[in-house]
């Protein structure tokens, strides 16, 4: 960012990059457990979603303005994406999935929508708005595509008490019968 505000400067631009802190830690992969999924305390996967779940990879470290978990379903590559954006500027680019993405869903602090490959909570925290996702990019082995509605319950859950901003409870209702 120095090198990059120096170039600025010496083109007389007023403008600068803002200066970084400490970066977030690289991603780690680590195998998928059932006490602690995505390495988030309280976290656990459904027990019929257990086998064949055989590695996540975590970034973020829990700093910066969005930490990921990616987790792989047996051959596939990164078939489930489970995505916490603290940043209130941020999060507002997940309005639209939020009111307009699916089905609707209400919890204690916020509200959001669910579909077969996502689902998306906006919780009101002390900080600002936190988006929840869960993205679910191809169907298990068997063809199923449930893992939003069954995830996104426990994440935001999980995931609002380590950020400080729980609890919160989220419930996710069985769609309308055609």
């Amino acid at each position: 960012m120095s090198a990059a505000n120096g170039v600025l400067r010496d083109f007389g631009c007023s403008g600068a990059y803002r200066m970084l802190g400490r970066l977030p830690e690289p991603a780690v992969r680590q195998d998928v457990t059932a006490q602690s999924f995505c390495g988030i305390k309280g976290l656990t996967l459904p027990a019929a979603y257990r086998e064949g779940m055989t590695w996540s990879r975590t970034g973020g470290g829990g700093e910066g303005p969005a930490g990921v978990c990616e987790v792989n379903y047996k051959s596939l590559d990164a078939t489930l994406r489970l995505t916490t954006v603290v940043d209130p500027a941020l999060s507002a680019v997940f309005s639209r999935d939020v009111v307009r993405g699916g089905i609707h869903v209400r919890g204690t602090k916020g509200n959001g929508t669910v579909n077969q490959k996502r689902a998306v909570y906006e919780a009101a925290c002390q900080t600002g708005p936190v988006v929840f996702m869960v993205e679910q990019r191809s169907s298990l082995g068997d063809g199923r595509f449930d893992l939003t509605r069954a995830l996104l319950p426990p994440y935001v859950a999980a995931e609002a008490e380590r950020i400080g901003c729980g609890p919160e409870k989220v419930v996710v209702t069985d769609p309308p019968r055609r």
